[in-house]
C-alpha cells in the first residue's frame, strides 16, 4: 500500500515537477501559437496582404506563424524540462541547435518561391535594363512593362490582359526586350 509520505515526496520530486512545468509551458504555447496565428491572419487580412501573399503561393500565412510559434516555444519548452532534469549543457545546445535548424527548415520551405524571386529580383534590378513602360516578350508573352516590382514583373498583353511573371522566370528564360535580347542566367 502506498502512503501519503511516498505520494508526497512522489509529487515534490524535481522530474515530475519539471515535466509538469514543461507541459503547462508547451500548452500554453499551443494556445499563444493559435491567438497569434488569428492575429496575423485579421491583420493580413485588414491591410490586404493575404491575397498578395496567397497569390505567391503561400496559402496559409497564419499556419505558418502559428507553426513556427507552436515549435519554437514547444523547444524552449523542452530545453526547459532538460535543464530541469538537471542534463548537462551540451544536451541543452544540440536540442537548441536542432530546433533552431527544424525552424530554419519550415520557414525556407514556405517562403522557397518568395526567396527566389525576390533574389532573381536584385539581380534584374542590379542590371538596369528593364524598366517600366518597356516592351518585352518572355517566352511566347508579349507585353508592356506595368510594374517592376521585387519579385514579379507585371505585362499588359495588347488585348489589354495584365500577365504577372515571376522574376526568377524572366532570368531563367530567353526574353526579347526592347533595349536588346537578355540572355538567360
Amino acid at each position: 500500500m502506498v502512503t501519503l509520505l511516498e505520494i508526497r515526496t512522489l509529487l515534490e520530486s524535481p522530474a515530475l515537477t519539471g515535466m509538469a512545468t514543461a507541459g503547462i509551458v508547451v500548452l500554453a504555447s499551443v494556445i499563444l501559437a493559435h491567438f497569434l496565428a488569428s492575429a496575423v491572419d485579421s491583420w493580413l487580412r485588414a491591410t490586404g496582404l493575404l491575397e498578395k501573399i496567397r497569390a505567391r503561393g503561400l496559402r496559409n500565412p497564419a499556419g505558418l506563424v502559428e507553426a513556427i510559434t507552436r515549435y519554437l516555444i514547444i523547444g524552449i519548452a523542452v530545453i526547459a524540462a532538460i535543464n530541469r532534469l538537471g542534463l548537462n549543457l551540451f544536451v541543452i545546445v544540440l536540442a537548441g541547435v536542432s530546433i533552431g535548424g527544424l525552424t530554419l527548415y519550415l520557414f525556407y520551405w514556405y517562403f522557397k518561391d518568395l526567396i527566389v524571386n525576390f533574389g532573381a529580383g536584385i539581380i534584374l534590378k542590379s542590371e538596369g535594363r528593364i524598366k517600366e513602360g518597356d516592351m518585352m516578350t518572355v517566352s511566347d508573352i508579349t507585353g508592356k512593362i506595368k510594374s517592376f516590382g521585387w519579385t514579379e514583373i507585371a505585362l499588359e498583353t495588347k488585348e489589354k490582359d495584365l500577365i504577372v511573371i515571376p522574376n526568377i522566370f524572366v532570368l531563367r528564360r530567353k526574353v526579347v526586350h526592347e533595349a536588346g535580347e537578355i540572355e538567360p542566367k
